[in-house]
C-alpha cells in the first residue's frame, strides 16, 4: 500500500511535470492509486482526486505558498475520500496542520535529497497521517483507524 504512494510519487519527481496542472494530476493519481487499498474502502477516490487539484494548482512560486496549500489539497483530499465511506462508515479524516511536510523540505533543498529519499520521506508522511483516520461502523458503532 505505501509502496505504491512511493513508486508514484518516485516517478513525479524524477520526471518533472511541465505545468502545475500536469504536477497536480501526477500528484493526485499517486494519491488515488495509495488510496485504493485503504480501509474502510471508500467509493469517492476520483472525487477525492479532483478536489486536491483544485486546490494544487493554485500553489504558485510565491515563497511557502506550497508549504501552505499542500496540506490543504491533502486535507481536501481526506475529506472528500471519507465521505466515500458513508453511509456504512461516519467517517474522521485526519487533520493536516500545515507542519507536517517542514522536515521533507529540508531533506530536499538543503541535504540535496535523491527522488527515492524524497518519495518515501513523502510516503511516510502521508502513510502516517492517513492512519490517523477513523471510521465508525454504523451498525455496530466500531471504530477503526484507516489503514
Amino acid at each position: 500500500m505505501k509502496s505504491t504512494l512511493v513508486n508514484g510519487v518516485k516517478v513525479f519527481l524524477e520526471k518533472h511535470p511541465s505545468s502545475i496542472v500536469e504536477s497536480a494530476q501526477k500528484f493526485a493519481n499517486a494519491l488515488g492509486a495509495y488510496s485504493m487499498s485503504i480501509q474502510p474502502p471508500s467509493v469517492s477516490v476520483e472525487l477525492a482526486k479532483t478536489a486536491f487539484i483544485g486546490i494544487f494548482t493554485t500553489i504558485t512560486n510565491e515563497p511557502a505558498n506550497g508549504n501552505t496549500l499542500l496540506p490543504q489539497a491533502l486535507q481536501q483530499f481526506c475529506i472528500v475520500l471519507g465521505s466515500g465511506m458513508l453511509p456504512a462508515f461516519t467517517p474522521t479524516p485526519p487533520i493536516w496542520s500545515g507542519t507536517e511536510f517542514n522536515g521533507l523540505k529540508k531533506i530536499g533543498v538543503d541535504d540535496n535529497g535523491s527522488a527515492d529519499k524524497c518519495a518515501n520521506e513523502f510516503a511516510d508522511i502521508v502513510h502516517d497521517k492517513f492512519k490517523k483516520g477513523q471510521a465508525i461502523n454504523v451498525v455496530t458503532g466500531a471504530t477503526i483507524f484507516w489503514s
